[in-house]
């Protein structure tokens, strides 16, 4: 999810260009981040060090870590942790634009300083946010609701199991917009859900066909060539699990949800409900977006 973003601010920005974005993206499951990105990821080395240790590995047949440890860049157990690291997207990313000539380690570690700048958000939230964690974004995205403080907590909880679910089912390149009041449905299919007890809320998934089935396809690890029985089927299943799980985490909290039998509709422009709120997101060129009414 970060990557997605900071990619965005890197092309918005004139840094790079799309195709190079584009490029990076689909290099980013074939490879794994070096131990330099991921130093100066964890804060252990500056990209001056970076570099010089690249400069030195021109010279000598040793490692980076070993090379960085004998410079005392690192310790011998800061060096262990990193190696035991499985890289993030985002490590991957940032090394894949190095490594092709876009940014200088330098550049890099000053535009993702610029981007946490311009996101408002502490140096905490923006370590969670690389770290594809939802929160300081929700966050963010809660400053325009109007609404009273449990409204806003009951959205935050929701938004929180949404976000993760989207990460560990649909894909890691999801990008949120705006959370905003919705006065109509507008999208081709509508999959929806009520949830019903002392939190009662219905909740709806909207996309075009085009995007809904990749969202079934992606959700079901299978290609899906029309949006037919099956695909809708799988799509109002994700609605199911999505509040399943999110059910689960109002009970922790004292509250029992019943959910009732969700259901698929082909509709557009149909009115949505008073003070129902849409939050647009998008995923690999796909735009959709969920409605939460209460």
């Amino acid at each position: 999810m970060f990557t997605q973003y900071f990619g965005n601010f890197l092309f918005e920005s004139g840094i790079i260009t799309r195709d190079q974005f584009k490029h990076c993206l689909q290099e980013v499951p074939a490879r794994r981040a070096k131990l330099g990105v991921l130093a100066m990821e964890a804060g252990y080395m500056v990209p001056a060090q970076v570099e010089e240790i690249h400069g030195l590995q021109l010279r000598t047949d040793k490692r980076f870590g070993e090379l960085a440890v004998e410079r005392e860049f690192l310790t011998p157990e800061q060096l262990e942790r990193l190696l035991a690291v499985q890289p993030s997207a985002f490590s991957v990313f940032s090394q894949i634009l190095c490594d092709e000539g876009y940014l200088t380690y330098g550049q890099l570690s000053l535009l993702t300083e610029d981007y946490r700048m311009q996101c408002g958000m502490s140096a905490e939230g923006f370590a969670q946010f690389k770290d594809n964690n939802a929160k300081p974004l929700i966050e963010r995205l809660l400053a325009s609701v109007t609404s009273g403080q449990d409204k806003k907590d009951l959205v935050s909880i929701y938004l929180d199991v949404f976000a993760k679910n989207i990460q560990r089912f649909i894909s890691l390149d999801v990008v949120f917009g705006g959370l905003e009041p919705a006065d109509v449905m507008e999208e081709e299919w509508i999959a929806r859900q009520s949830l019903c007890g002392a939190h009662s809320m219905i909740t709806a998934l909207g996309a075009d066909e085009a995007a809904a089935r990749a969202f079934a396809g992606a959700f079901a690890n299978r290609d899906f060539e029309t949006f037919d029985l099956m695909a809708r089927d799988v799509m109002g299943e994700f609605m199911n699990c999505n509040n399943g799980i999110f059910s689960l985490n109002m009970v922790e909290r004292g509250s029992n949800l019943d959910m009732e039998p969700q259901e698929i509709r082909n509709v557009q422009a149909d009115r949505a409900l008073p003070g129902m709120l849409g939050l647009r997101f998008s995923i690999d060129r796909h735009f959709y977006r969920l409605y939460l009414a209460f």
